[in-house]
């Protein structure tokens, strides 16, 4: 807006002028003095005291007539007001931001559609190369940016993937990407790649690759060349080669039964390689000391085919050379080492072929000829002192030929001789010297099978025949040359007693084994008895003698002794049964056979104690047989104790 204050200075003028011209009239609010006419302010001013203003750069004003400086309005957010005396915004063009009515320029890097107020930094992915960009530019392919605000993309790294603009990553293996291609492209079969690889590689030769995405080694055995996905065995008999890219010959000292696992072969064989599916079993002659034998080793002495040593001729073998052995034939023999089949010599034989030494005759028998398939058993009657001579005549008729058939001599003391086959004379039997068969031993001796005779002794006994006397049994009866005999009741006989003895008086004996037991009290024996007798009742006995018992006095059976009727009983006649005791009104003395009635003038009250009577007292009486004395009446008197006259 124009300086108004020119009005403040010219207005002492005007008033002066006023005074010299004619004074016109004044506009109206919103109008202005156009060359002395009043016309109505346009938009984008104001008027005020008829002079016409523009609103100033930043705002606008779109109504006419108006006059105050609050009309002239503050330009909207991202509309452009970049003139003085604008009636209406402008659109804020594209690539520029407008702030107070001024457009800005947004720069390279940032960008801004029309009206707007702000400048946006170009979005990763996409780029704004020029000064004054409305929209962001999306990067191309095989380009991209990884921050904003960029005025151009960079180009995609080898290796790597770029989509819409932006930095993925690493490409993943079996895909690889150029610099600037931005797509990770996959492998063909027979290559791999790593991550983030700029180019696939064929597969090395040794190598497989199942996937694009990994090289493997081929398994142990196996081969490969380059480029492959796969990996082959090898035909059989043949091996990998180190790099594992070729089959080649089994190597020598090997076998190839599984070419994925050659085996060196073991000891006793050999290979020379080639194709080898087995080794060679090393031959006679020679040997294969170790595993991996390439060539088998010669050898001076015979060594079997198969061998790691070299050996020497084995026994009963001859050997023409190291790699031939001849086994010995019946008759002769050959120890170790020894290349040559000897004879069997003179006492020896030598049965079977293949011996390693001639075996020795046995006593008995004789080999008296060089090579000796068996020795010669001694025939009957003769003997053989000599395994290497033949048999010489024995005299049987009183010698013996001995076990072993060596010797010819008279037939020894307890022993039987047949031919010769000597026989130990049996228990109870003998043999002399020269003496061909055994005798028996006589009854009552005891006898060693060389013939030395013993009579038994007293309490002893043997039967014919027997070696050993034999002591006489308890409760038996021997003589020195018969059986023993058994005691008969009531004797007995002790062990190495000849005689049986009768039982003796007083005496039991049970069993005929033991010596007499005495008869117990009670009872008696008068001898040769197994058992006492009791004693009888109304008896008494010692060990020998039974005796009645006298008057007055009793026992039962068993009792030793008699024993006398006591007071207030009586004895039976037979004397075998107990003491009965006296009624009421009788009594008894001791040994009694009898109770006696009870005398007049007086009383017998009980049977025990001394038996005596007890006389009635004055004023009582009994007539005879009263157990007690009876009382005289009341009223009467009674003289006399023996009778009842009151």
């Amino acid at each position: 807006m124009k300086n108004r204050n020119w009005k403040k200075a010219i207005t002492p003028f005007l008033l002066f002028s006023a005074t010299l011209l004619i004074t016109a009239d004044s506009c109206d609010v919103g109008q202005f003095d156009n060359s002395g006419s009043c016309e109505d302010c346009p938009i984008g001013h104001i008027c005020s005291d008829d002079v016409k203003d523009a609103c100033p750069v930043g705002t606008y004003q779109p109504y006419t007539r108006k006059s105050l400086e609050s009309d002239c309005l503050a330009c909207d957010a991202g509309r452009l007001c970049d003139n003085a005396g604008t009636g209406n915004t402008e659109d804020c063009p594209s690539g520029y931001k407008c702030e107070s009515g001024v457009k800005i320029s947004c720069g390279k890097g940032n960008y801004a559609p029309e009206n707007s107020d702000t400048c946006t930094p170009c979005p990763i992915g996409s780029k704004c190369p020029s000064k004054q960009n409305d929209s962001p530019t999306t990067c191309e392919t095989g380009t991209y940016t990884s921050e904003s605000g960029q005025n151009a993309c960079k180009v995609c790294p080898a290796g790597t993937k770029c989509e819409n603009g932006l930095s993925v990553g690493a490409c993943d293996p079996g895909t690889a990407s150029a610099e600037g291609e931005g797509l990770c492209a996959a492998c063909e079969a027979g290559q791999y790649s790593e991550a983030g690889a700029a180019a696939c590689s064929n597969c090395l030769d040794g190598y497989y690759c199942p996937t694009a995405a990994q090289q493997i080694p081929c398994p142990a055995g196996q081969v490969s060349t380059t480029a492959r996905t796969t990996c082959k065995t090898c035909e059989q008999g043949k091996m990998a080669d180190t790099a594992q890219s070729a089959c080649v010959d089994c190597s020598a000292g090997y076998t190839c039964n599984n070419p994925l696992n050659p085996v060196k072969c073991g000891a006793a064989s050999y290979s020379t390689g080639g194709v080898v599916t087995s080794c060679t079993e090393c031959p006679a002659g020679k040997r294969c000391p170790e595993t991996g034998t390439v060539t088998p080793i010669t050898c001076a002495a015979y060594t079997p085919a198969g061998s790691t040593e070299c050996g020497t001729c084995p026994a009963g073998f001859s050997c023409a050379d190291s790699a031939t052995k001849t086994e010995c034939a019946a008759g002769t023999f050959s120890p170790a080492t020894e290349t040559t089949c000897t004879s069997c010599p003179l006492g020896h034989q030598c049965p079977s072929a293949g011996l390693a030494a001639s075996i020795a005759c046995t006593a008995g028998t004789y080999a008296d000829s060089l090579g000796s398939t068996e020795c010669t058993t001694c025939p009957a009657d003769n003997y053989c002192p000599s395994t290497t001579s033949g048999p010489v005549a024995c005299d049987t008729s009183s010698s013996f030929i001995s076990l072993d058939k060596t010797d010819c001599s008279q037939c020894p003391a307890g022993v039987s001789c047949d031919g010769i086959t000597q026989t130990p004379c049996p228990a109870g039997s003998f043999s002399l010297l020269g003496e061909l068969d055994c005798s028996g031993c006589p009854a009552g001796k005891s006898c060693t099978s060389d013939g030395t005779q013993t009579d038994c002794p007293e309490g002893s006994y043997s039967l014919a025949s027997q070696s050993t006397c034999t002591v006489c049994p308890a409760g038996h009866q021997c003589s020195n040359t018969d059986p023993p005999e058994p005691c008969s009741g009531g004797q007995y006989s002790l062990t190495a007693n000849f005689d049986c003895e009768a039982c003796p008086a007083g005496f039991y004996c049970p069993t005929t084994t033991y010596p007499p037991s005495p008869c117990p009290a009670g009872q008696l024996s008068t001898g040769s008895t197994t058992s006492c007798t009791q004693c009888a009742a109304g008896s008494y006995c010692t060990a020998t003698e039974q005796t009645a018992c006298e008057d007055g006095s009793w026992s039962l059976a068993g009792f030793s002794a008699c024993v006398a009727c006591p007071a207030g009983t009586a004895c039976p006649v037979s004397k075998d049964s107990k003491p009965v005791e006296c009624e009421l009104g009788t009594f008894s003395a001791a040994g009694d056979n009898t109770c006696t009635e009870c005398p007049a003038g007086f009383a017998c009250p009980v049977t025990t104690g001394d038996g005596s009577p007890v006389e009635c007292i004055l004023g009582t009486y009994s007539v005879g047989g009263q157990a007690v004395c009876t009382v005289c009446r009341e009223g009467f008197y009674c003289p006399q104790t023996d009778d009842n006259t009151e």
